[in-house]
């Protein structure tokens, strides 16, 4: 697994059809190349990482995708006011 910059020219190439997207939701492209949105990524990524590995089946099993989804686009909205509690750090290190 690794992160990629929406800058980094192999993301755009990623994107390359659903770029106007790009900016409002977050994707994760599968080691197949399906493109996940939102609830879909969120719950590939949880399935992913071994600590939450049994959350992202029972999500997956129990259809609650939208839920996540909802979740993520309420955050979205409250991204400016919930960084106030945090103090002034450097952002997540980047992995080509």
């Amino acid at each position: 697994m690794a992160f990629l910059g929406i800058n980094d020219d192999r993301a755009e190439a990623l994107f390359a059809t659903a770029y106007t997207t790009a900016a409002e939701h977050w994707h994760m492209v599968t080691p197949d190349g399906d493109d996940l949105i939102e609830g879909r990524a969120i719950v590939y990524l949880l399935k992913c990482l071994r600590p939450t590995r049994l959350v992202g089946v029972v999500v997956s099993w129990l259809h609650l995708e939208f839920g996540l989804t909802g979740c993520d686009r309420v955050l979205s909205r409250l991204r400016v006011r919930l960084s106030r509690l945090t103090g002034d750090c450097e952002g997540p290190l980047r992995y080509p």
